[in-house]
Formats: C-alpha cells, sequence, structure tokens
C-alpha cells in the first residue's frame, strides 16, 4: 500500500510539473512575459534538473530583447543538464545574434547529436534560428532541417508554416503557399 501511494504521489508530482511547465509556455505565447518568468523560475527551484525550464526563460528573455540574460540562462540550463539539447539551441541562437556563425554551429551540432537528429522541436527550432539569421548560407540550412523535420512529422503545423516562411523569403511563391 505504502508503495502505491509512494508512485501515486511522484506521477502526480510529474503531471503538476508538466501542466505548469505548459502553462508557462502558454504564457509564453500569449506574451504573458513576467508569468511566464515567474513559472519557469518556480520550476527551477523545484526541480533544477529541468532542462525545459531554462530553455523556454532562456526563449522568454530573448523575446523581452534582454539577450545578456537569454544567454545566461541557456548556459544555466546546459551547466544543469548537458545532455538536453534544446538549451544549446538556445546558446546557438545567441551566436547568431552577435554574428558568430561557426560558434551557433557548434551549437546546433551538438543539440542535434545529443537528439540523434530525430526531435522535431530540436529541428524546427534550430531551422527557425536560421530563419531568423536570415542569410543564404541560414536559409539553406533551415530548409535542410525542415525537410528531415517534415519527414519525422508530416503533420506539424509549425513544420509547415516555418517552410512557408522559407519558401516566401527565398521568393519560391509555388511551394511558399504549398506549405
Amino acid at each position: 500500500l505504502g508503495l502505491g501511494l509512494g508512485l501515486i504521489f511522484r506521477l502526480g508530482n510529474f503531471h503538476l510539473r508538466a501542466q505548469t511547465l505548459n502553462e508557462g509556455m502558454k504564457a509564453f505565447e500569449k506574451q504573458e512575459y513576467s508569468k511566464a518568468l515567474q513559472i519557469f523560475s518556480a520550476l527551477q527551484i523545484n526541480n533544477p534538473k529541468d532542462g525545459a525550464s531554462y530553455y523556454w526563460m532562456g526563449k522568454t528573455y530573448l523575446e523581452l530583447e534582454n539577450p545578456s540574460q537569454a544567454t545566461q540562462i541557456f548556459q544555466k540550463g546546459i551547466t544543469t543538464l548537458p545532455k538536453y539539447g534544446l538549451n544549446y539551441v538556445g546558446a546557438g541562437r545567441m551566436n547568431l545574434l552577435q554574428k558568430n556563425t561557426s560558434e551557433a554551429k557548434k551549437q546546433f551540432d551538438k543539440a542535434l547529436e545529443l537528439t540523434q537528429s530525430n526531435n522535431v522541436e530540436v529541428l524546427t527550432d534550430i531551422a527557425d534560428a536560421w530563419l531568423a539569421d536570415g542569410s543564404k548560407e541560414g536559409l539553406g540550412e533551415a530548409e535542410k532541417l525542415l525537410i528531415k523535420a517534415k519527414t519525422l512529422d508530416s503533420k506539424n503545423v509549425f513544420v509547415y508554416t516555418s517552410l512557408g516562411d522559407l519558401y516566401l523569403r527565398q521568393k519560391i511563391d509555388e511551394l511558399a503557399l504549398t506549405n
């Protein structure tokens, strides 16, 4: 009986954590950045080994145009949980913003290595960083990543939205309209 209650308690905590991370992500999507930061901070206090809370907090600081804080959070996420790929994506994005393409590629490659290039979120977030960069090289990198993501999850709306954005930037109207 004691073991069963302990398992239920642990599963309940997992559900609460996942729900809270989801709430933070929803606050982020609604541009309620102060609320999102509060949620991600609480997650880090309650579970400092949760890599997702660092990633989303870094993204939030980036949206608040605080790149130095975003960089610190991504690095803290990497230090705390070095096997969580998305914090490397965040660090790579920060390197792209600083025009340090070679370091960005190293960070992106590490994220891809950790996920064996099979994580759609990692693929699409790296592609998004390259799209934001806007360079010819970046658009080429984004296209490769998005095509890979499309093969892994052909129903992912974000993949198609990103492909449409990519093809608009490349002025390939026919493909932009079909993605």
